[in-house]
């Protein structure tokens, strides 16, 4: 199955793209996709709370499992003061 991935923010520019298409093993988890997206873009730094993942505009959980043309946005955390 191939899912569409949205870069955001500074994501966009590690990426260098701003969206991508992945081709997953059916069954595959928001997880799954993020251990992928860190073994191609290992600039990304995709562990730990500075991002969001959202699958088709809802905010996902990592066990989420991800169907054939999800998009899926890789949302950084905007701050301010």
């Amino acid at each position: 199955m191939v899912v569409s991935v949205h870069f955001l923010g500074l994501q966009r520019k590690l990426a260098g793209a701003h969206k991508i298409n992945i081709p997953l093993l059916e069954e595959s988890r928001v997880n799954d996709l993020l251990c992928y997206l860190e073994e191609q873009y290992p600039d990304l730094s995709l562990s730990g709370d500075d991002f969001i993942v959202s699958v088709n505009d809802r905010m996902s959980e990592p066990d989420q499992v991800l169907k054939a043309n999800d998009n899926i946005a890789i949302v950084p955390h905007i701050g301010g003061g």
